[in-house]
């Protein structure tokens, strides 16, 4: 079993609601606490509260849909992860990282 950190690699911006963020390898559907955690979205430097994001897991992906808050292309859009539980299948977890769009 190997044991390297996942990287996130690319942050992109699906629609007004929602961004994603792709990693080098498949990630874990189930989570410890059922919730992810550890995941700041910041647009234009300002902190999108963290009520109003919610994450999900695809393969590679976290998307982060938001209800209050909007994006648009021009935005300068950054996801931090700090001692997140985000993991890939083999429960190795992210590496501390600021990611930007």
């Amino acid at each position: 079993m190997e044991n390297v950190k996942i990287l996130a690699e690319k942050v992109t911006l699906l629609n007004s609601k929602q961004i994603s963020v792709a990693f080098s390898e498949n990630l874990k559907s189930s989570l410890t606490g059922g919730t992810l955690s550890g995941i700041k979205v910041k647009k234009n430097g300002v902190a999108i509260d963290s009520s109003d994001v919610a994450f999900t897991i695809s393969g590679n992906v976290v998307t982060a849909t938001t209800t209050a808050a909007s994006f648009e292309l021009t935005d300068s859009i950054t996801v931090e992860f700090s001692s997140s539980n985000v993991a890939d299948e083999n429960g190795n977890t992210i590496k501390d990282v600021v990611i930007s769009k």
